[in-house]
Parts: structure tokens; sequence; C-alpha cells
């Protein structure tokens, strides 16, 4: 599929590819990893900046230990050069009600794809490279770098 340009196609090209998911007026949702207990991921569109961003939740700033915090910090921006195109992120910036509290914003792994011409191979290779950015959870999860 070419010139994908709407969640419905989104949402056709990953259940195409096996993935179950849920879409709704603003993303499709797809959990992704193990299967007791996946990550949740979300697609959405910026019309705003004619790209498709997916964000998948890791943790909240929450699960951090205070004494920890910078420690953390510097360990996900370090990881950031090793997991491309993906990166890690928190989400701040929002009109969620529920997301004034500091300690529920969301960790992410994210990555960006442009619209105009995104075909089903890209949001697919992008898929594939969460799943390789997922991979070093475990690892931070291990380090006692998130709780």
């Amino acid at each position: 599929m070419k010139n994908i340009s709407s969640l419905e196609q989104i949402e056709e090209v990953l259940e195409s590819a096996g993935y179950e998911t849920i879409r709704n007026n603003e993303g499709v949702v797809m959990k992704i990893g193990g299967k007791s207990i996946p990550f949740t991921s979300v697609f959405t569109i910026d019309k705003g900046q004619n790209q498709v961003i997916i964000n998948c939740q890791i943790a909240r700033m929450g699960d951090i230990k205070e004494e920890e915090m910078s420690n953390v910090l510097f360990t996900l921006l370090d990881y950031n050069t090793m997991i491309r195109p993906y990166a890690f992120a928190i989400i701040s910036a929002t009109e969620d009600p529920d997301l004034d509290d500091e300690e529920k914003w969301p960790i992410v792994l994210t990555d960006s794809l442009p619209l105009g011409d995104l075909s089903d191979q890209e949001i697919l290779a992008s898929v594939e490279s969460l799943w390789s950015a997922l991979s070093v959870v475990p690892v931070l999860l291990k380090a006692s770098v998130i709780c």
C-alpha cells in the first residue's frame, strides 16, 4: 500500500501483518512484546507536522526512584544512539489533565514517519525497529534503572 495518510490505513497495515489493534478518533493502539505484559504502542497523525507519530510506553516517571533519576535519564539519553530510529522521550506537554502530576508522565520510545509517500513497508520497518529498541528495556529493568 502506498500513500498511507489515515488511521484506517495504518490499522489495515498493522492487522495484515498479524498485529491486534484498536482504533479510535485519536490513534491506533497496538500491543507489542510479551503476551502476558505487552507494551502499548500508539500511532497518531500529526497533521500540523504532516507525520505519523509512534509512541510506545515503557514506564512512567513515578516508576523511577528519586535517588536514581539523574542516572536513569543519563542512561536513557545514552541508549538513544543505540536504538535509532527510535528514541526515549518523556511526554510532559499534553492537554490530558491526568498527566498534570509529573509522576504520571509516560516514558516512551518514539519515532516519526513523514506522510506524503508513506508505504506499508515503512510502517512495518518502524515496527521492526521498535522490536529492536524494546530489546534494551529488559536490560534497563534488570539494572534497576527503572523500577
